[in-house]
């Protein structure tokens, strides 16, 4: 079963929500969409990770266990597993449309994809589910001087794998960039993928535009004009239909591969168009332990994106 689903701008402002979860992160950020919307809800869960309880994890968990919410400690797989729980609770009442707010600042995309899988696909007692996908932009700093190999370049789960109809058909590659020098190019490089499209974030955080072109500068230089695109991390449902536009449009002679470096949101859109198109795959490049945790502070800039799920009328029918 897979829901179908729209997506509008998020609005600030006091909201009810049966459920808050947010992340346990080694960021200072990670606690600062809690503090800072106005966010009322029925049950509130900080989820944190097995591992790198580094920089600012234990502050954070303090910050979010005297608070109010519940903490819960998991691996990816346990993070999957208790997902699904939480939505399993939510109510079939056809008053009540549940509603979730999701901070994605600091989940990996492992997770992210998760989220968006289950609330798509999971079978559950409730027909509609809203969701707000918040992300607070990181106050900028400089990246990294250290530059670390690619250790893993492959699908981002097994859900999105992606579902081509003829594999005989080359890959495209749509890359959302980030800051960190060349590691899109030496993505492309070991994918060996000639036709590629690029995203380049723009935000109310103007430091970032000018960083991510210089360190993705070799990358750009062999692409046409044509195949480069500017977006707006404040405009993410504009994003999401350039990137569902882009996917249609290329579906027709290649295989799709999203691979989506750069904001947190931006990754949010990606698995949003893949679910609209399963032949698409959304990719992950990481360093793996090799990539040294570093701390990223919070702007004042908080995005959003709600996304309006339901059965449809077909599989409502079979019930």
């Amino acid at each position: 079963m897979t829901r179908i689903f729209s997506v509008h701008p998020y609005t600030a402002g006091k909201r009810k929500y049966d459920v808050f979860i947010a992340a346990v992160g080694f960021e200072a950020r990670a606690v600062h969409v809690a503090q800072s919307v106005e966010i009322h809800a029925e049950r509130r869960i900080a989820i944190g990770f097995k591992d790198r309880h580094t920089l600012n994890y234990s502050a954070n968990k303090n910050w979010f266990h005297q608070n109010g919410f519940e903490y819960l400690e998991l691996d990816d797989n346990e993070f999957r597993t208790t997902l699904l729980n939480v939505l399993s609770e939510l109510s079939r009442d056809t008053d009540h449309r549940p509603t979730l707010a999701i901070d994605i600042s600091c989940f990996n995309r492992y997770r992210l994809a998760t989220m968006v899988d289950l609330v798509s696909t999971a079978k559950i007692h409730a027909t509609h589910i809203n969701v707000d996908f918040l992300y607070v932009i990181g106050a900028f700093s400089p990246p990294s001087t250290h530059s670390f190999p690619n250790t893993f370049v492959g699908p981002i789960s097994r859900q999105f794998a992606g579902w081509t109809v003829d594999p005989a058909l080359p890959p495209a590659a749509v890359i959302g960039l980030g800051y960190e020098q060349d590691k899109a190019l030496g993505a492309v490089d070991h994918l060996q993928i000639t036709h590629v499209l690029a995203f380049i974030p723009e935000s109310t955080v103007p430091e970032y535009f000018p960083a991510v072109k210089s360190a993705n500068a070799s990358l750009l230089g062999t692409l046409k004009k044509t195949n480069v695109f500017n977006y707006q991390v404040d405009d993410p449902v504009s994003c999401f239909y350039t990137l569902e536009s882009i996917i249609n449009g290329l579906s027709a002679a290649y295989n799709p591969i999203l691979l989506p470096f750069g904001p947190k949101i931006f990754t949010i859109c990606a698995l949003l168009a893949a679910t609209k198109h399963p032949n698409a795959a959304v990719w992950r490049v990481s360093g793996g332990e090799l990539e040294k945790p570093s701390d990223r502070a919070a702007s004042n800039h908080i995005v959003g994106l709600t996304v309006c799920f339901q059965e449809d009328e077909q599989t409502l029918s079979k019930m």
